[in-house]
């Protein structure tokens, strides 16, 4: 929600979706964004700058956000 907040605030950007790897939230949307799993973000929006906002699974996130091909440049972690 506060990432939604403050690029609506700013108008510095808009989130074009949300990844998430729980099968049950497949094909539905949060706020009007979809939800996918982080590969196919990757495909569709492979210019996109992804932020990790989980603070509990933000490692793992990365993990796996730079396994399936991320580009660190573009990766933007609340947590470090």
């Amino acid at each position: 929600g506060e990432v939604l907040k403050y690029l609506d605030k700013t108008g510095k950007g808009r989130v074009c979706a949300f990844a998430d790897n729980a099968e049950e939230k497949m094909g539905t949307k949060i706020a009007n964004v979809p939800v996918y799993k982080v590969e196919r973000c990757l495909k569709l929006f492979p210019d996109a700058y992804y932020i990790l906002a989980n603070e509990k699974h933000y490692a793992k996130m990365q993990k796996q956000y730079f396994n399936e091909g991320g580009k660190k440049e573009k990766l933007v972690c609340l947590f470090e």
